[in-house]
């Protein structure tokens, strides 16, 4: 496996592991008998953004709380997908309730 392929891959995995642990340990009401809220992290290659998915909308919504939270000594900007429009129902299924842009600034 290259090298830049393998460097992504940990980093995806660090981030998956870092977002579960804040969600998880969170003073937010959840259901933690769904398990880790983080389904994925991926990773662009150029390392600039990652695409998070969650098991949940409510988990996703949760991380949102965590936008500004430093991660290797950078600051996390943690936002919706620029063509998110909130249906005000969760259970209607939309792709974008459970997913997330994650960036380091």
């Amino acid at each position: 496996m290259p090298l830049l392929i393998r460097f992504i891959c940990r980093i995806q995995q660090q981030l998956t592991d870092f977002l579960n642990e804040k969600i998880m340990n969170a003073p937010y009401e959840r259901d933690a008998s769904v398990g880790p809220p983080v389904l994925v992290s991926e990773v662009t290659p150029d390392k600039s953004f990652a695409f998070v998915e969650f098991k949940t909308p409510r988990d996703a919504a949760i991380c949102l709380a965590f936008d500004g939270v430093s991660l290797f000594g950078q600051s996390l900007r943690i936002r919706r997908p620029k063509d998110y429009v909130p249906t005000g129902d969760e259970r209607d299924g939309s792709y974008h309730l459970y997913h997330l842009i994650v960036q380091a600034y």
